[in-house]
């Protein structure tokens, strides 16, 4: 609700500052005393219109027109330089024909709101249509009708889309239909595949049942060979016996060998170390007559 208007620079009207009553506010005064202007300052502020800046006064460098609407501050000013609104000291330029948004939803006031002194009675006037555009305009009743329109048109490209969605279907249905024979062949190709493979398993158990066979059968031929005498036997078990024991001993003979070679291998070593500390002892001259060991030899 608007509770305050002050208008400076502004037609009629150098500085005026209005508190409006909670209810209706009643202007009188004599003709050509400023009543319009006052209508007309709440019309700029609140809709931007008039455009332009004839409605400075003249010798004022601005119009300034303050609104106080549920303790929030709107000011418009239009002048030298100057072309903007402020909402609580926030400074909003670069607006259109029409007021900025902020503005719009602060204030919430729409043509509708306004009637001028030599305009037909408020609606009485207008048609039915009319009435009802500018009476969705104040209740802001248009957003429920864009709301149904886009619910409209929703619902239509939803009934579309489920069109296409059947013919789709039917298709697939066709489709299927169309390949229900080579189902049926694949289906019959897995069983010959199956069939297959259960060959190839019977045909592998199959080789391994004839070398089983074979294995048997030379194991029968060797069975049906005459059977040595046992005085032949007996003498290969004896010799067999003695050439083992004859290895036997050799083993130990080469084990024996091996252990001398590595014990003289040892000894070696110590002896050649045993030298090297000899000589390291001794030095490489005579201690008696300080000759080297070889022009001494």
């Amino acid at each position: 609700m608007i509770s305050r208007l002050r208008i400076r620079g502004f037609q009629a009207h150098r500085d005026l500052d209005l508190r409006l009553s909670p209810g209706a506010t009643t202007i009188v005064g004599p003709t050509d005393a400023g009543k319009s202007a006052v209508l007309r300052a709440l019309r700029w502020a609140a809709l931007n219109l008039p455009a332009g800046d004839a409605h400075v006064r003249r010798g004022s460098r601005r119009a300034d027109v303050l609104l106080v609407a549920d303790g929030r501050r709107v000011r418009r000013i239009r002048g030298r330089g100057q072309n903007c609104y402020r909402v609580d000291g926030k400074v909003l330029k670069a607006f259109g024909a029409a007021p900025p948004a902020e503005v719009s939803r602060l204030l919430r006031v729409g043509p509708a709101n306004f009637q001028g002194q030599h305009e037909a009675p408020f609606w009485l006037s207008k048609s039915a249509g009319e009435v009802s555009r500018e009476l969705n305009a104040v209740v802001d009743l248009g957003v429920i009708d864009q709301t149904m329109k886009k619910l409209e048109g929703a619902a239509r490209a939803a009934a579309a889309e489920g069109r296409v969605v059947g013919e789709r279907r039917e298709e697939a249905r066709a489709e299927l239909r169309r390949l229900r024979p080579i189902r049926r062949a694949a289906a019959a190709l897995a069983d010959l595949r199956a069939l297959q493979g259960a060959a190839e398993g019977a045909r592998e158990k199959e080789r391994a049942l004839r070398a089983r066979l074979r294995g048997a059968q030379d194991v029968a031929g060797a069975a049906a060979r005459p059977v040595p005498p046992l005085r032949g036997l007996i003498r290969a078990e004896r010799e067999a016996s003695k050439a083992r024991e004859r290895a036997e001993a050799a083993a130990h003979a080469a084990r024996g060998t091996r252990q001398a070679a590595e014990r003289a291998e040892r000894a070696g070593a110590e002896a050649e170390k045993a030298e090297q500390e000899f000589r390291r002892a001794r030095g490489r001259a005579c201690p008696l007559c300080e000759r080297p060991y070889e022009e001494a030899k």
